[in-house]
């Protein structure tokens, strides 16, 4: 039996792939350098999935809350020393700054 989690997985990744390839190739025909162009295809490759999502109903868009975009933790993987905080509720600014003033008086 065909694993759905993973096709849906990889469907997903390859048109964000597909994305950022078409937003490549038109900023190589525009004549940009090679950042110019990476900037191009990321922002494509984002701004299609988000598209996407909308087009299809998945609110908020996956780029925004899947796990897969590290939105639940409270650390980096870039920055491992860094701590995040977030909102447990939409406007709940309180418990962010409670949270801070406890973290910085350790």
């Amino acid at each position: 039996m065909i694993n759905l989690h993973a096709l849906y997985t990889f469907i997903d990744l390859t048109g964000t792939f597909a994305f950022a390839v078409s937003g490549a190739v038109a900023a190589r025909d525009k004549g940009l350098d090679i950042f110019g162009i990476l900037v191009v295809s990321f922002t494509v490759a984002c701004g299609g999935g988000i598209i996407r999502d909308l087009c299809i109903g998945a609110i908020p868009p996956a780029g925004l809350s899947d796990w897969r975009y590290l939105t639940r933790r409270e650390d980096s993987v870039w920055y491992p020393t860094m701590r995040l905080f977030r909102q447990d509720r939409p406007g709940d600014w309180q418990s962010v700054f409670t949270r801070m003033a406890a973290a910085l008086e350790r």
